[in-house]
């Protein structure tokens, strides 16, 4: 870094420098240089004295880490990503406190500058390798922690995965020393083909096709819309996943793309097409469970329904079957 042109700045001169996390680490610095240059009758006591330094030094650093100022959240999130996957950081608001994610669950964190352009050859780079270990390695899970804010255009990564892989769940970060940070979790895996009938119009939206697949670890989903109009202003959809029972067990309520295409800026015809995930686990019996799908305006209520034949459908919302594994 130095060789590149990078300036050093003693650590002391930092505003948010924590006296015992330095001190700490000064003293272990020190207490090396007097074992380097003072001889010992018993080598055994001097190794033995190091290792015990190097511990106390170790472990003073890791409880102070844990009281920063902002760096409960960071564990709250930590502990709120699950099920772990690999982590790519967007970020460089957060600094040396991204070492600390991943400890809850065992996710991989690859750390990346932001904003990046699209074209930048390393950055690309990065972002391959980044999905390649989630596919290979994490059962296709991919976190995207970053700063931006919902449907930011300068987000090329998380535009990516609304376009390309299924949505699981975001969470979001606060604090009084940081900018406000969010995690979306997507999964890699092949979606569904969206090649079931739907027909269904929810106002000026139609539900083309979709395609359902129910395996082991989930249920994948593929929404393919069109607007039969150019709707004049911006509508959200619900999918509820139903027990058997009619309970929802778990429910995503989004804007078309995580709101990269939100519904006034549609084409009528254009096809747009979304793709969640719902995980499961292991050997739960999705007998009798269906999706319960409908769409919403900003006031939330919910858009008339009509089926393929311009029936009239109660309630605001139709109901799929997930059918067999």
């Amino acid at each position: 870094l130095f060789q590149q042109g990078y300036p050093l700045h003693a650590a002391w001169t930092k505003p948010e420098i924590d006296v015992i996390h330095l001190a700490a680490a000064l003293a272990l610095i020190v207490l090396g240089m007097v074992f380097a240059l003072v001889k010992v009758r018993h080598p055994r006591l001097k190794w033995t004295l190091a290792v015990i330094a190097v511990f106390v030094s170790l472990y003073t650093v890791a409880a102070r880490q844990q009281i920063k100022p902002g760096q409960q959240p960071i564990i709250a999130l930590d502990e709120a990503m699950q099920p772990p996957g690999v982590v790519l950081a967007a970020t460089q608001l957060l600094e040396g406190r991204t070492v600390d994610i991943g400890g809850a669950g065992g996710s991989h964190v690859i750390s990346i500058n932001a904003p990046t352009d699209p074209d930048d050859t390393q950055a690309q780079q990065v972002w391959d390798y980044a999905r390649r270990l989630a596919q290979n390695e994490h059962g296709g899970r991919l976190w995207l922690l970053s700063w931006f804010g919902v449907a930011d255009e300068s987000n090329w990564q998380e535009r990516w995965l609304w376009q390309n892989a299924s949505f699981i769940e975001q969470h979001t970060i606060d604090s009084e020393t940081d900018e406000p940070h969010r995690a979306v979790l997507f999964d890699l895996m092949p979606a569904p083909e969206a090649n079931e009938l739907g027909g269904w119009n929810f106002g000026p939206v139609t539900l083309d096709t979709y395609g359902i697949a129910t395996a082991a670890d989930g249920v994948r989903i593929t929404l393919q819309w069109s607007a039969t109009q150019s709707p004049d202003t911006d509508y959200y959809w619900f999918v509820h996943l139903l027990d058997a029972q009619g309970n929802i067990v778990a429910q995503q309520d989004r804007a078309p793309q995580g709101g990269y295409m939100p519904t006034s800026a549609w084409d009528v015809g254009e096809p747009v097409v979304d793709r969640l995930f719902f995980p499961l686990a292991a050997g739960t019996d999705t007998a009798g469970w269906s999706l319960r799908i409908g769409w919403v305006d900003i006031e939330n209520e919910r858009l008339p329904v009509t089926d393929r034949d311009g029936a009239a459908v109660e309630d605001g919302f139709v109901i799929i079957g997930l059918g067999t594994m």
